[in-house]
């Protein structure tokens, strides 16, 4: 299993402290800044999870949808500030498999990323 994540956030900074609390825990993280590029990252290299950061981007229940239809395969997670987006809420009833708030608790972001590996089917002896 490869174990890679990709971090979709266009605010670097925070983009990066998610990759340094992953990284030790054995996955691979990619970050792009932009909704337009996770198609590509997803095709490039094959990957478990994909972290939308739902401040930084414009995301709408459309895009949601289509990326996951098209990539069911992906666990699609989400972080932001807000405790509640009902302008996604058919995106994250739906199609979100976890949302994370802000400030991201490193044990709760391991927790969903070892429950995303499993969702990914291979099972536990396999997880990081």
């Amino acid at each position: 299993m490869n174990f890679k994540v990709l971090v979709v956030n266009a605010v670097k900074d925070e983009a990066d402290k998610i990759a340094d609390l992953l990284e030790p825990a054995g996955y691979t993280t990619c970050i792009v800044d932009r909704l337009e590029d996770v198609e590509a990252a997803i095709t490039a290299g094959e990957c478990m999870a994909v972290l939308l950061d739902l401040d930084s981007l414009e995301v709408s229940n459309r895009t949601v949808r289509l990326m996951t239809l098209k990539f069911p395969q992906v666990c699609f997670l989400c972080t932001s500030w807000k405790p509640f987006h009902p302008e996604l809420q058919d995106a994250i009833c739906y199609h979100i498999y976890a949302c994370i708030q802000k400030p991201i608790d490193p044990d709760e972001l391991l927790y969903w990323m070892k429950s995303s590996a499993i969702q990914a089917g291979d099972g536990h002896n396999l997880i990081p």
